[in-house]
Order: C-alpha cells, then structure tokens, then sequence
C-alpha cells in the first residue's frame, strides 16, 4: 500500500469497505452486488503508484562498474561488501514496485561500500623487517628490551598474515617493529660490585696485614750468609798459617 499514492489507496479503501458491508446484508440486491464490485474493482485500477526517482541510484550503479574492473586489488572483506551493495541497488533498480525509501537506501549503501574499499597494501618493508627481527639474538640483550621486541614481531605477523589489513595498519606495524629494535638494549655483564662493606667479624679491610717473607727472598739471604761464614773461615785459616810460620 505504501507504493501507492495517499488519493488512489483512500478512493480503494472506501470500495473495499463498502463492499465488505453490502455481503453482509442478507437483503442486499444482485444489482447492488454488482455495482458495488464494479466500484471496487475501479478503485483498484485506480491505485497510483508513487513516481520514484532512481536517476542518483541509476548513475551510482553506473559509476559503481569502474570498481568492478579492479575489484582483486582490494581487500576482500571490503570487495565482498561493495559486491554485495552493488547487486542490491541492481534489483531496486529493476524492481517496479521499489519505494522511494528503498531507493535512497539502496544509493546509501553502496556509496558507503565505495567509500570502504580498501587497496591491499604492500607489505615488502614489513616482510622484510619481520625477517631480521626474527633472526636477532635476543639472549644479548635485556629481558625487558627483548620482550618488547617479541611483542612487536607478534603484533605484526598477525597483521602481514591478515589478508583484510589496511595500508595503515601495516605502516603502524613497520613503525612499531622498527622501534622496538631500535630500543634493544645490551644485557651488562654480572660482575661483582667493589663497593660491598666488611662484616663486622672481617675486621677493616683498610689494615694492612703482616705478609710472609717471599721464598725467593729467603733463599738468597741464606745464600749469602754462608759466603759470609765460608770467608771469615778462609781469613782465619790464612792468619793462623802466617803467624806459626
């Protein structure tokens, strides 16, 4: 009923209801039977459909096509939901009976879906990057730097796997793995700190204590003391020899 103007439904409804009420009377005559179902059956071939005006969906369907010729350079979540606007603002256009309303929603739709489409990016730099970032040794470097990093490389195998990615997604992905490299920081070596303090049973460290003669330094000394004593015994030996000659 709503395809039909409000004058034309009105002239029907008032033949419908005044026919409705002359079978119910018992009395009713033939001839006002058939009057009464010929004026029923003017207002129905009085109804008026409502002009609608499809020339804005006529001519987005129209440019609509350029799209369909390239429909494999976009993601196909985004190509599969323009396909599927496209078909619909197809049948409105070749429904007879389609509203006004129907129409303007079919137009809405599929400028959406145009305005959706989404090209597939290239996902080289990001290939690329996945790559050296997967064969870097994280055993270098800090456990906190190192768990960034993974983190990155997760987040961005799920995007280069993700055939319905955005171009910027991809590019917050780069932008991401190639900070999280960049901020890899060299694990320090585990060396004893020289700062710690003595117990208090270790005495103070400061004072220095009593060393052992070296054995080196004790074996020339008693190299030389007996040149010493074999000297003195030559000397005497030498003066008592003189004196009894």
């Amino acid at each position: 009923v709503d395809v039909y103007t409000e004058e034309s439904v009105k002239a029907f409804r008032a033949a419908l209801e005044e026919a409705v009420e002359l079978l119910k009377d018992e009395n009713a005559l033939q001839y006002e039977l058939d009057a009464a179902q010929q004026k029923l059956q003017e207002a129905m071939d009085g109804l008026t459909i409502i002009p609608v005006d499809k020339s804005k969906l006529e001519k987005a369907v129209k440019e609509a096509q350029k799209y369909v010729e390239k429909l494999n350079e976009y993601t196909p979540q985004s190509a599969e939901l323009f396909q599927g606007a496209l078909d619909a603002a197809k049948a409105v256009l070749d429904d007879e009976r389609a509203t006004q309303e129907q129409v303007e929603h079919a137009f809405v739709n599929l400028q959406n879906a145009i305005f959706n489409l989404r090209l597939i990016p290239n996902k080289d730099k990001l290939e690329e990057l996945l790559s050296k970032a997967e064969n870097i040794d994280l055993s270098l470097y800090t456990e906190e730097s190192g768990n960034v990093l993974k983190a990155a490389i997760a987040d961005a195998k799920a995007i280069f796997e993700d055939e319905n990615a955005t171009e910027k997604q991809v590019a917050y992905a780069s932008d991401l793995l190639a900070k999280a490299m960049d901020g890899l920081k060299t694990a320090e070596s585990k060396e004893p700190t020289d700062d710690k303090k003595p117990s208090a049973g270790q005495g103070n460290a400061s004072e220095k204590k009593p060393t052992a003669a070296k054995t080196g330094d004790t074996t020339m000394m008693f190299v030389w003391i007996l040149v010493m004593i074999a000297g003195v015994s030559t000397v005497t030996v030498i003066y008592k020899k003189r004196k009894y000659e």
